[in-house]
């Protein structure tokens, strides 16, 4: 009769490896995590870069603040030409309102290169005194656009400007 046990039996090892296989499960869905939040985080990054960039053309051109707006909210933007006041593909003289195009088109196309849709509207609760300007950047479900329909996934309220709870967006204003 064998009275002292040698080695590991299968149930030994059958139980360790369900401990590592969790363990692992556990390491895996953290990381994936980690890699969702740094993904948000570079996506919150460049749509600030392109809001700024957007404020600051508008500041630049105050002329042609309305075509630039008309510009960057049209869905049919890739019929509008790029080169309008261009010379060997170098801009000449462009008056405001071709120059208003050409900003936005490019902000647009950087944007887009991105997953970042963009739009502009009037900022909520300033119609009445000073309208101001309301630059929107999306990504994900949302829509860059204002809106008191929850389902049509807009970035935030027209009413009052509150950003609803799911939606993935910045607003900035602009002057």
């Amino acid at each position: 009769m064998i009275t002292t046990q040698q080695g590991i039996g299968l149930v030994e090892v059958m139980v360790s490896l369900l401990l590592l296989a969790i363990a692992i499960l556990g390491f895996t869905s953290m990381q994936m995590t980690a890699v969702k939040a740094t993904d948000e985080s570079m996506t919150r990054t460049k749509a600030l870069t392109i809001l700024r960039n957007g404020a600051e053309m508008m500041r630049v051109n105050i002329a042609g603040v309305e075509t630039f707006k008309n510009t960057l909210n049209s869905s049919n933007y890739q019929s509008i030409n790029l080169l309008s006041c261009t010379s060997s593909g170098e801009p000449e003289f462009c008056n405001s309102e071709q120059l208003a195009i050409r900003e936005a088109l490019s902000l647009k196309q950087s944007a887009e290169a991105n997953n970042i849709q963009l739009g502009i509207d009037i900022c909520p609760e300033t119609e009445t005194a000073q309208p101001r300007q309301c630059l929107i950047a999306s990504w994900g479900k949302t829509k860059p656009v204002f809106s008191d329909e929850p389902a049509s996934q807009p970035c935030a309220k027209k009413s009052n400007g509150h950003y609803y709870p799911q939606a993935q967006c910045f607003i900035m204003e602009a002057y």
